[in-house]
């Protein structure tokens, strides 16, 4: 069941909730973040990364503090297939972090380094292939599960639980300097203190594929 923080990101990077430089969060926390050198796109509907500078960097807030416990992220996403290329991330390289980031074989990987060293897990399906996907991410104790436009894609069942959380929240990098650039498109992106079901994740993709033509 959800917690009392519930929905703590809710990122829609349109032309609604982007005035520059600022990228709003419309969830009740309202842990807004400061663009740098994202665009939207034509239509309106998502933020783009160029894969060398941009991105939107949120401060580090105690009620962003939901990856040691239950929690689920989504987001829709199409990009280039450049390995280390990072979607949304928590925390620095050179410090505890989690991310999402490409491979350099068209999957995605939840990727988290901790005290106790790193842990990833792998998608099945390919993502970065320049085509919209909904990407949707859930923990529950130490199951972690993919999603790939509303279908369960993998399971892993030993996910370290153990990390330290701090840092601010990057969408389009992991350092916001340096490498591990996005280049493509994000939109929608959420984060949920507990962990959503098949069944709501299906749902909000039905609901949603249509803005992104799928």
């Amino acid at each position: 069941m959800p917690t009392s923080k519930g929905i703590v990101l809710d990122m829609p990077l349109n032309v609604d909730t982007v005035s520059l430089p600022t990228a709003y969060d419309v969830s009740r926390y309202g842990n807004n973040g400061t663009v740098t050198d994202m665009t939207l796109a034509a239509d309106g509907l998502s933020g783009v990364f160029n894969g060398s500078s941009a991105f939107v960097e949120i401060a580090d807030d105690p009620s962003l503090d939901v990856g040691a416990g239950n929690f689920s992220v989504g987001f829709w996403m199409k990009g280039a297939d450049t390995s280390s290329a990072t979607v949304l991330a928590r925390g620095k390289s050179t410090d505890n972090y989690w991310r999402f980031l490409s491979t350099g074989s068209n999957i995605i990987k939840w990727e988290v380094r901790g005290t106790f060293g790193t842990d990833d897990f792998n998608s099945v399906g390919t993502v970065f292939d320049t085509s919209w996907h909904r990407i949707d991410f859930t923990k529950d104790g130490v199951t972690g599960k993919f999603y790939i436009d509303g279908l369960l894609d993998d399971t892993a069942g030993a996910l370290d639980a153990s990390y330290a959380e701090a840092g601010n929240l990057l969408i389009g990098s992991l350092d916001g300097s340096g490498s591990f650039w996005h280049d493509g498109n994000i939109a929608q992106v959420g984060l949920k203190s507990y962990t959503r079901t098949p069944g709501q994740i299906y749902d909000r993709y039905q609901s949603t594929r249509n803005l992104f033509g799928v």
